[in-house]
């Protein structure tokens, strides 16, 4: 777990790296009140804007079909779960494509763990194909 983790950090600049000009703009709560459930969200922003969201859990109960705020739309992949078979967990994990709608993202939080999502680039819109025309 320490190794994946290791190098999925420093493959994610936006987990370390801060913009001098804005380093505010590096951090960004997306959940901070849900005590009840003692869950929270944040993004971590890199100076190139790219963006992280980081679910983490802190209760043993895992929140199936859990819904988080989020500042944006659009479709997300999970790069990194605590809770991944392969590091010795129950397997609530977020396989495939999440899709955040009217500001808010479904997914499976692991039990006392965290998920790592990544933004999925946006599809080429106008018939362009990756620039290439």
């Amino acid at each position: 777990c320490f190794a994946s983790l290791n190098n999925f950090y420093l493959e994610h600049p936006a987990l370390w790296d801060i913009d001098p000009a804005c380093p505010e703009s590096s951090f960004v709560w997306e959940q901070k009140d849900n005590a009840e459930e003692s869950i929270i969200a944040y993004r971590r922003v890199s100076r190139t804007g790219k963006s992280l969201l980081v679910v983490l859990n802190f209760t043993p109960v895992p929140r199936r079909a859990h819904l988080v705020t989020v500042t944006r739309d659009g479709q997300y992949r999970e790069g990194f779960n605590t809770d991944s078979p392969e590091y010795g967990g129950q397997g609530v994990v977020n396989p495939g494509i999440l899709t955040a709608r009217s500001r808010y993202l479904m997914l499976d939080v692991p039990p006392m763990g965290c998920s790592i999502l990544e933004a999925c680039p946006a599809p080429a819109q106008g018939g362009q194909h990756n620039g290439k025309s």
